[in-house]
């Protein structure tokens, strides 16, 4: 669940900004949790963003292992 903007540290209110500013912040989508939102601080946008248990290891983790490596 996502918690009021202040409560989300300074660095990263930016993050939930953009979130609040997308399409998956909107109707059903914004009711699922948990929520998983990876973004880019150099380049200040969200690359990814999904919720549910069964988005981590179908959408984030292989998402991760390609961007990042294992």
């Amino acid at each position: 669940m996502l918690t009021k903007r202040s409560e989300w540290p300074d660095d990263y209110r930016w993050v939930l900004d953009l979130f609040l500013e997308s399409e998956e912040s909107e109707g059903v989508r914004s009711l699922r949790t948990p929520r998983f939102i990876i973004a880019s601080r150099a380049e200040k946008r969200m690359l990814l963003t999904t919720s549910g248990n069964e988005n981590w290891t179908q959408v984030i983790r292989p998402w991760l292992d390609r961007e990042v490596g294992k």
